[in-house]
């Protein structure tokens, strides 16, 4: 079974997540996203700002976790695994 590779974002989309978020990326954010999300061997699966399969599109992810799970707004999930996240702060 071939993996799908996530599509690599232009700073454009880069700058249009970060508004509809409502979060500012931080530069080691970026430098991750830009990288083609890779988390090594990893299990999980970090959440696409571009073209995602829905199980992994950050802007329905966010929107479930602050309306189910009261995630803090100072908070940002960049993956999730079963109702877990990995969020980042404003700090990163």
């Amino acid at each position: 079974m071939e993996e799908l590779a996530p599509r690599i974002p232009t700073d454009i989309e880069i700058a249009q997540a970060q508004e509809k978020l409502g979060f500012r990326f931080s530069t080691e954010y970026i430098a991750f996203i830009k990288s083609g999300y890779d988390l090594g061997y990893a299990l999980l699966e970090a959440l696409e700002i571009v073209g995602p399969p829905s199980y992994a599109d950050i802007f329905e992810v966010l929107e479930s976790a602050r309306e189910f799970y009261d995630l803090p707004t100072e908070l940002l999930p960049i993956c999730e695994d079963n109702s877990d996240y990995y969020c980042l702060n404003s700090y990163g």
